[in-house]
């Protein structure tokens, strides 16, 4: 629930953020004129996607799936690989999951997790 109203929320600003935006135009092309109006809003549209090489690496890191492998292949009975996916939380727009592969040992009837990974399914936003 709490991630629907945080997306309402931010919403909510963004809209009044351009609401705000668009009445400043109009009051700059009152008092100032058309060209100080149109240079003020190509200006403010350039800060829309703005990125700069430094900080364009780690936004690129955190859209990466942490994928974590426990053990390599070589210690394990690949035909008994299974997945299981259990549901970390539940809420009315999103669920997060937990992705778990295990396998045997080689020459033991040891179940051992092999790598997991956790994903985000459903709405996100803000």
């Amino acid at each position: 629930m709490i991630y629907l109203l945080w997306t309402v929320l931010n919403l909510a600003l963004f809209l009044a953020f351009m609401f705000v935006c668009f009445k400043a135009a109009g009051y700059l092309r009152q008092q100032l004129g058309v060209f100080a109006a149109i240079l003020f809003v190509f200006g403010s549209c350039s800060y829309i996607n703005h990125t700069n090489e430094s900080n364009l690496s780690n936004s690129n890191k955190k859209r990466q799936t942490d994928f974590f492998t426990f053990l390599p292949d070589s210690v394990i009975d690949n035909g008994t690989v299974k997945n299981i996916t259990p549901k970390l939380e539940k809420t009315p727009i999103s669920t997060i999951n937990l992705n778990i592969a295990y396998a045997k040992l080689k020459g033991s009837d040891k179940k051992v997790p092999v790598n997991a990974f956790s994903s985000l399914s459903g709405a996100a936003g803000g």
